[in-house]
C-alpha cells in the first residue's frame, strides 16, 4: 500500500458521513454498523490484518473484472479504493473505461484530495501527497513479472515497480 495507514488497536474518529461520525480501527478499517463491538474493543495486529484483507477483497474483485490494467495501475487503484471507498473507485473506473486514458484517469483521482473540517470541505495536504504517489505509480510502466524457481516447490515472483524504486517479492508455495 502506498498509504500511511498505521496500526491502531482501538477505535478512533475517522471523518463524517452525512453528518454521522465514523470510526476506524486496525489499519484503517472503517467500522460498519454490524461491528459496533469494535467501538469499545481492543484488537491485535492479527485481527487488524484480517480486517484489512476483508476490506481489500471487494476492491480486488472489482479490479479483476477491469480490462487493460497493468500491475502498477492495479496497485495504484487498490490504494486509491482502500482510501476513498468502492464508490469513488467506481467513479474512477468510469473514466478508465472510457478509452483507457491514463491522464484523464489520474486527473480524476486527483480530485479526491479533500476532507471535511467543521462541515467545510478543505484540501488535505496528506491526501494531495497520497494522490501524487498513486498518480506516479499509475503512470509508471509495468516492466512485467518473472518467476524463478529457488528450490523444489518454492517460487518467488518478482514484480518490479510495485512501489516506485522498489521490488516486491511474493513467496508462493
Amino acid at each position: 500500500m502506498l498509504g500511511t495507514e498505521g496500526f491502531e488497536s482501538r477505535a478512533y474518529p475517522d471523518g463524517m458521513v452525512n453528518g454521522v461520525q465514523m470510526f476506524s480501527i486496525g489499519y484503517g478499517h472503517q467500522i460498519r454498523p454490524n461491528e459496533s463491538y469494535l467501538l469499545t474493543s481492543s484488537i491485535d495486529s492479527n485481527k487488524a490484518f484480517q480486517l484489512f484483507q476483508s476490506d481489500l477483497s471487494p476492491l480486488e474483485n472489482i479490479l479483476n473484472n477491469v480490462g487493460g490494467l497493468n500491475q502498477n495501475e492495479f496497485d495504484a487503484l487498490i490504494d486509491f479504493g482502500y482510501n476513498c471507498g468502492e464508490g469513488a473507485l467506481n467513479n474512477i473506473l468510469d473514466t478508465w473505461d472510457n478509452g483507457h486514458d491514463l491522464n484523464a484517469t489520474v486527473s480524476r483521482m486527483q480530485l479526491y484530495n479533500k476532507t471535511r473540517v467543521g462541515g467545510v470541505l478543505q484540501v488535505s495536504q496528506d491526501l494531495v501527497a497520497r494522490r501524487a504517489k498513486e498518480r506516479s505509480l499509475f503512470l509508471t510502466p509495468d516492466s512485467g513479472s518473472q518467476v524463478i524457481t529457488l528450490a523444489p516447490g518454492t517460487k518467488v515472483t518478482i514484480i518490479a515497480g510495485l512501489a516506485v524504486g522498489a521490488l516486491a517479492f511474493v513467496f508462493l508455495s
